[in-house]
């Protein structure tokens, strides 16, 4: 027989999982455009374009979806701690359970709305979510997710720009 008390267990325990899940997203780093390639190099990333991330991107459609699943894998591999509630992460540790996280609770929201929505705060803390850097800087999370994602959406503008004046141009 269930009682109250083990509900509010379970609620508590999902919104603890639900907030570690959301932190591993926004754990994600500095936004890597505005940072200098020695930056880049500091936290082990590839510039956006050469990136594993952007490369696998680019073969999938492109959905609100898709472009979270890239954030996730874009940080993934960086050398940078999340500091979710009292408890710091490193980005490779969460990453899984931030697509967990994004596979049980995703609705077809805007990656910039869900970045706002679920990666400001820690859930059960209220906490932000900062990223920390291997130089001991910290930066808030939903910051450079959503400078990430900028850049993204600005790249996207520059291919899709490049393929359509390629259609354009008549064939000699």
């Amino acid at each position: 027989m269930k009682t109250k008390c083990d509900a509010g267990h379970r609620d508590r325990w999902h919104r603890t999982l639900t907030g570690l899940m959301i932190f591993g997203l926004l754990m994600a780093s500095q936004p890597l455009f505005a940072l200098t390639e020695a930056e880049l190099t500091e936290v082990q990333l590839a510039p956006m374009e050469t990136s594993a991330a952007y490369q696998q991107f680019m073969r999938r459609p492109t959905t609100e979806l898709s472009k979270l699943i890239y954030l996730i894998d874009r940080f993934r591999p960086a050398k940078l701690e999340i500091l979710y509630g009292t408890q710091y992460y490193d980005t490779s540790f969460a990453a899984p359970f931030v697509r967990a996280f994004l596979a049980t609770h995703y609705k077809n929201e805007t990656a910039q709305y869900w970045v706002l929505h679920w990666c400001s705060t820690a859930i059960p803390f209220g906490n932000t979510i900062w990223v920390r850097f291997p130089n001991g800087e910290n930066y808030e999370a939903r910051k450079i997710l959503l400078d990430e994602l900028a850049a993204l959406e600005e790249s996207l503008k520059t291919v899709r720009s490049k393929s359509s004046h390629r259609q354009t141009i008549p064939s000699l």
